[in-house]
């Protein structure tokens, strides 16, 4: 007679039961699995149909981008007054200036000559000057001598012809000498008349003379002036404070440049404004004195609107802004910069993300509100105050906390009231 062993048959229930435990413990691994995915869903369909904001307090601020130039309005150019050959050029472009730093130098050898020649002609006329001079206090010496001999004279025929008078009265003398001696003594009187007058033209002549030989002095003078400042200028020289922003870059030693040439520019820092441009799109938002955040090279630096372009050129608008800061050392004219020209800074206001269908500053818009713990979002019209390009001002009466609806499905949209599960399904 054949036997089956019990202890077989216990160790197949054993391992039923264990195989059949595995499966219940996979499947619920398995359900746990489908119910986060299922999760996961809903919060990709809640991104995709229906954005929410909850709304809260927090800062608004309002900028239209700009960007452009720094200009400076106070430049002078670099003209050579005089005619040479480079010899030295001391300083490139973007170097800083102090007023009368040499940025070039030229020689002129014939300018030179020009100019010793032109002092020896200024010694000579001041030698003959001189020589002049002498002359003169030798003439008015002689001049002055013949008139004191001439009254002399006049002084001897006066006391003759008084002798001769009484002479006459008591008939010692004919009548004949005493004519001869009356016209001795007119004669001398003519004669200190004629000194005199000689003295009169002399004094004339003399005046004339000394002033033409100054107007030689002063002709040689300016000859030597007026050579000696072109060799002055043959060092060109800075004629404000400032920074070089041009020079020819085909300057050359030994190159000759002529009198009256443009070669290059300086300008002053200390004038230095930004010439920028904004969208003419956001044109209508820009006002004179408005504040401007620009960045020169990663700094920034807060300016005003002094002017605002009146025309608009290839779909901008250029403004101009100024500074009441100093600006640092890395400002140079022609750096490029960029901006921010601050319309509206709100620092606590309710806020909420922009919804894509709020489009202007100012409006109002139809939007679904949920109140804070409510179940249903509730049509309603909201006024909204100043955007941007990520948030909204809300001004309607609207609490922290509550929810508005940016974006939703479209079979959602014409009713009054919405679940929030539907929102969430």
């Amino acid at each position: 007679m054949l036997t089956i062993p019990t202890d077989q048959n216990n160790k197949k229930r054993g391992l039923f039961g264990l195989a059949f435990f595995i499966g219940i413990c996979c499947l619920l691994v398995l359900w746990q699995i489908y119910a986060d995915n299922n999760k996961s869903d809903k919060a990709e369909r809640l991104q995709t149909q229906a954005q929410i904001s909850v709304i809260k307090y927090g800062q608004i601020k309002v900028n239209v981008d700009t960007y452009g130039r720094l200009k400076a309005k106070v430049r002078r150019g670099i003209i050579a007054m005089s005619q040479g050959h480079i010899s030295d050029i001391q300083l490139r472009p973007g170097a800083k200036l102090e007023k009368g730093a040499t940025i070039l130098t030229l020689t002129n050898p014939k300018l030179i000559k020009a100019y010793q020649n032109s002092q020896l002609d200024l010694l000579e006329e001041q030698a003959k000057i001189e020589k002049l001079s002498a002359e003169l206090s030798l003439a008015y010496f002689q001049q002055e001598a013949d008139i004191e001999l001439a009254k002399a004279d006049l002084s001897i025929n006066d006391v003759d012809l008084k002798a001769n008078l009484k002479l006459r009265e008591t008939n010692v003398v004919s009548e004949l000498k005493l004519q001869k001696v009356i016209m001795q003594r007119n004669k001398a009187q003519t004669k200190l008349n004629i000194e005199t007058k000689k003295l009169s033209t002399l004094t004339k002549t003399h005046q004339s003379t000394r002033k033409a030989a100054s107007y030689r002095i002063k002709c040689a003078q300016s000859a030597v002036d007026m050579l000696k400042n072109d060799i002055d200028n043959l060092s060109i020289t800075a004629s404000m404070a400032g920074i070089l922003i041009q020079l020819d870059d085909k300057l050359e030693i030994g190159q000759q440049i002529m009198a009256g040439s443009h070669l290059g520019t300086v300008v002053d820092t200390k004038s230095l404004y930004a010439e920028l441009v904004v969208s003419a799109s956001e044109a209508d938002k820009i006002r004179f004195n408005q504040t401007v955040d620009l960045f020169i090279k990663g700094e920034k630096i807060v300016g005003y609107i002094s002017r605002i372009a009146p025309t608009v050129i290839n779909g901008s608008v250029k403004i101009d802004v100024e500074f009441k800061q100093a600006l640092p050392n890395s400002a140079m004219p022609n750096i490029d910069v960029t901006g921010e020209v601050n319309i509206v800074n709100i620092e606590k206001t309710l806020i909420a993300k922009r919804s894509v269908l709020i489009v202007k500053p100012g409006s109002e818009q139809t939007l679904f509100v949920r109140p804070k713990g409510d179940s249903f979002f509730y049509r309603q019209q909201v006024n909204i105050g100043e955007i941007t390009q990520d948030v909204m001002q809300i001004l309607s009466d609207i609490n922290i906390g509550d929810e508005i609806l940016l974006t939703m499905p479209a079979q959602l949209s014409l009713q009054d009231k919405i679940s929030a599960e539907h929102v969430y399904e």
